[in-house]
């Protein structure tokens, strides 16, 4: 996803997710061990570097690629909040950029990269990594947003199926790369100030732009959404998968 979907606004909604989230935690702990003989990484799809700051912040170089701006800009507001100057910024898509070589690559939900691995593969020569993670989305059923409960309510069909982690597996395999994984159990709970922001979150999420819709998202998410603390919370319980390998 690029410009034309993260405006400011989504990239502060998700990065609030984030905040109240586990997910640098849970993903760090797989990661980091992985990464005991890497310099520099760089964070492919950075996104708003619920990633690339805190290993900035563990010491390692690392160069943020992200070709959205409004995520960019967050990264950047992030990171000078934090006085880190080990973060290279590259505002780009991967395939037209020149990073440089690195010694780890890290990609966390890019799903253009996912279904387009081959093309990804050789343009990460370019890279020359001695180890690639990917972080992908492990739910065979993805709720995520309740979209499998909305989309037969608002738009009388079903919620299409993403693709998981096994296709990505199974790809990386038969290209004879020996990949390996970790399976890990996340909550990335959407936090709202209040009812109404959260129908805005689901019109902006689901390209609802009038009214028709307002009162059927108040009357289901007044139902689904939990009050904690000063926070109206949907929660957003899912699998992802950590995959990784070395080259020689």
């Amino acid at each position: 996803m690029g410009n034309f979907f993260w405006d400011e606004r989504k990239v502060d909604w998700y990065d609030r997710a984030l905040e109240e989230s586990g997910f640098s935690e849970k993903i760090l702990k797989i990661i980091n061990p992985l990464l005991k003989s890497s310099k520099s990484i760089i964070d492919i799809g950075a996104g708003c570097g619920p990633l690339a700051i805190p290993l900035a912040e563990s010491g390692f170089q690392v160069t943020a690629l992200e070709p959205s701006t409004a995520m960019i800009n967050k990264i950047r507001q992030k990171a000078s909040s934090k006085n880190l100057d080990s973060i290279k910024f590259i505002e780009s898509k991967f395939e037209v950029s020149n990073p440089g070589r690195h010694d780890a690559v890290v990609v966390a939900n890019v799903r253009k990269i996912f279904v387009n691995l081959e093309s990804f593969l050789k343009t990460m020569k370019k890279v020359s990594p001695k180890i690639t993670i990917l972080i992908v989305g492990a739910d065979t059923k993805n709720n995520k947003f309740y979209f499998s409960d909305l989309y037969p309510i608002l738009f009388k069909k079903e919620y299409p199926e993403e693709d998981n982690h096994l296709g990505v597996f199974e790809k990386l395999s038969s290209l004879g790369l020996n990949p390996k994984s970790s399976i890990i159990d996340l909550n990335i709970d959407q936090p709202f100030l209040d009812l109404e922001e959260a129908v805005e979150f689901w019109k902006a999420y689901l390209d609802i732009e009038d009214f028709r819709h307002d009162k059927t998202l108040r009357s289901f998410l007044g139902k689904k959404l939990k009050k904690r603390g000063k926070w109206l919370i949907a929660e957003v319980k899912k699998k992802s998968a950590v995959i990784w390998w070395t080259s020689p």
